[in-house]
């Protein structure tokens, strides 16, 4: 996710005007190597190569639709849960251009994807660890360059990183004492964010055409809407991962050309069962930044970095024999990024997607969430 931080520099002459290529046709497809950052035998990172195939079906001259399938044949180190044996993504999501001219393109994607680990162990025994396959939903994100030849190819290189989490186990838990005590292990739950590494080459399919000599800006400094947001994270006194949806809004400002000031505000339904000094209440969330991109012809593309307070109002307070309930602020950092539709003269429709990394809890692992939201509002 902090690659998408790097857009900040690169996307401020984005939302300027510029001529992409001047020909081109509405579907390419091509294919990739990849190279996938799982965990070696010493547990550090090791890449793990792979071939994949790519379709994008274009929507306007800088925002498109990106389908990509990748397979990793090589046998990766078991994990519970998190990684172990053969890979394979399956992603579907937007891709935007942040800097577009007429020989390359800067571009940032945002996809939605599965990934399947053939060879994970999936339960563990008191003598034996059982190995299978398993699936996660993730997030990724990332930025890439393409460089346009003379004919239908275009070549391209990306650095991105799907994030996911992996739900905890126990490992096994003795019989009641005298006064109901009992041991217990477990497996903590966790984050995980391998860096990608991609190159590849697309061919441009039918028919082509010749670009209009303009894009077409989008009127409207300010915008406000409300959203649903959808939220997995990481709960330690559950040592395990927990679910939550909120209602909120969000608003932006316009300060110049690729760059606004953006903010949201979610209330989260529901709480954690188990109070404790990090979680107990509702959550609500206040976040505040800028995003960074480009709004052109009925669409809007950019990369986002905020920050805010995640704030619990029924936490554990004080120490004994003073303990009590009460409301509590972390630190939250959000970074990700923001697809719109502007439809009309006024309507907006949002897409928000990233990682919040929150100050709350005591494992640094244990303090990103994934994060997506879906709303609609009003630009003037």
């Amino acid at each position: 996710m902090k690659r998408l931080l790097l857009a900040a520099v690169l996307v401020i002459g984005g939302g300027l005007p510029a001529i992409a290529q001047t020909q081109s046709s509405r579907v390419q497809i091509g294919g990739a190597f990849s190279s996938l950052g799982l965990d070696n035998a010493t547990g550090e990172p090791d890449g793990h190569g792979g071939v994949g195939v790519r379709a994008i079906v274009r929507l306007t001259r800088r925002v498109a639709i990106d389908t990509r399938a990748v397979w990793f044949p090589g046998n990766a180190d078991p994990r519970f849960q998190s990684q172990g044996g053969q890979s394979l993504q399956l992603a579907a999501g937007l891709r935007g251009k942040f800097v577009s001219k007429p020989r390359f393109s800067i571009y940032g994607v945002l996809l939605p994807e599965l990934v399947r680990f053939t060879g994970a162990f999936v339960s563990i025994g008191v003598s034996d660890w059982a190995t299978g396959s398993t699936t996660h939903f993730a997030l990724d994100d990332g930025l890439g360059v393409e460089v346009y030849s003379r004919s239908r190819w275009t070549f391209w290189a990306e650095a991105t990183g799907p994030l996911y989490l992996v739900d905890g186990v126990e490992l096994f838990r003795s019989e009641p004492g005298s006064q109901g005590q009992v041991a217990s292990a477990s497996l903590a739950p966790e984050a995980r964010n391998p860096w990608q590494l991609s190159i590849g080459a697309n061919y441009q399919l039918g028919a082509v055409r010749t670009e209009p000599a303009a894009e077409q800006p989008v009127v409207g400094r300010f915008t406000i809407g409300g959203s649903l947001a959808h939220r997995t994270a990481i709960s330690e006194p559950l040592e395990g991962l927990i679910e939550q949806t909120a209602l909120g809004g969000f608003a932006s400002f316009r300060i110049c050309p690729g760059v606004y000031a953006d903010g949201a505000i979610h209330i989260f339904t529901g709480s954690v069962p188990v109070k404790t000094p990090t979680a107990g209440g509702p959550l609500t969330q206040i976040l505040a930044g800028g995003k960074f991109g480009t709004r052109k012809d009925g669409f809007g593309f950019f990369a986002k970095f905020r920050a805010g307070i995640n704030s619990q109002s029924q936490v554990v307070l004080g120490s004994y024999p003073s303990i009590h309930l009460g409301r509590a602020d972390w630190v939250a950092i959000d970074i990700g990024g923001v697809v719109e539709r502007y439809v009309g003269s006024h309507i907006v429709i949002r897409f928000d997607g990233g990682d919040i990394f929150t100050s709350a809890e005591a494992v640094p692992s244990h303090r990103h969430s994934l994060n997506l939201s879906a709303g609609a509002g009003w630009r003037f």
